[in-house]
């Protein structure tokens, strides 16, 4: 249950790839701070987007069963496409974390595992980790080719996103467009539907897990640079 916890919420996360050159700021529509709430099964989670010309930092949070589990990623932006440089699995409020991977663009590796782990493994640019992946898609939400998606722990290597559909889709009392972005690989799926209106966030998210069984996410509020475009305090969102 616990891989099953931490597979799922670590997949909020989606992406498209290029090559970057020089650092340049962050394309001056974007906004500055986004808080997205999610309703999976019997617990909410959150995901809150900070960004800066230069620096960005992202954070998942959860409690399910009254133990709070966080997610951090941080790095940096150079023209528009998304660079990773640490990303931490925290439990509770403890300031160390649990696991965490290291990118050393330089030398080619990550470091994961362990705060004190030597385990390497190969990176090469446009390669991800888990929260990352979302920001990149919504700076450039574009197909692409295989790329490796990192946490703290594992690098899961050829993941590729292809568009799947264009579809309308209701939430709360609104009625939004959405792009909807699919992957695939050994028995496992991720749909992601991310809303043009709102700078590509994901709206909605569908985990097809093999034996585990399939699980539907849908925000239930968002806030975008301290104004709220969404809220639906009461989703009924549903396993199927």
């Amino acid at each position: 249950m616990k891989a099953l916890l931490g597979f799922v919420l670590c997949c909020f996360a989606v992406c498209s790839l290029a090559a970057p050159r020089t650092v340049k700021p962050v394309i001056a529509s974007y906004p500055k701070k986004v808080e997205i709430s999610y309703f999976l099964s019997i617990f909410n989670a959150k995901m809150t987007w900070e960004i800066t010309p230069e620096h960005y930092a992202l954070q998942l949070t959860t409690q399910p069963l009254g133990r709070k589990m966080t997610w951090l990623s941080e790095g940096r932006i150079e023209k528009e496409v998304v660079v990773p440089l640490r990303f931490a699995e925290f439990r509770n409020d403890t300031t160390t974390p649990r696991n965490v991977s290291q990118f050393d663009w330089v030398k080619g590796l990550a470091t994961l595992g362990s705060p004190d782990s030597d385990r390497t493994e190969a990176i090469q640019m446009g390669d991800q980790d888990l929260l990352s992946a979302a920001l990149q898609f919504a700076l450039q939400p574009k197909q692409g080719k295989k790329f490796a998606l990192f946490n703290g722990r594992k690098r899961y290597a050829d993941v590729e996103f292809v568009i799947k559909a264009q579809n309308k889709l209701k939430i709360g009392d609104q009625e939004i467009e959405t792009v909807v972005l699919s992957a695939q690989w050994e028995d496992r799926q991720v749909e992601y539907w991310l809303a043009p209106r709102w700078h590509h966030i994901p709206v909605r998210m569908i985990f097809t897990l093999g034996k585990d069984g399939v699980f539907d996410v849908s925000a239930n509020e968002i806030i975008i640079d301290g104004k709220t475009v969404l809220n639906r305090p009461n989703p009924n969102i549903q396993t199927r």
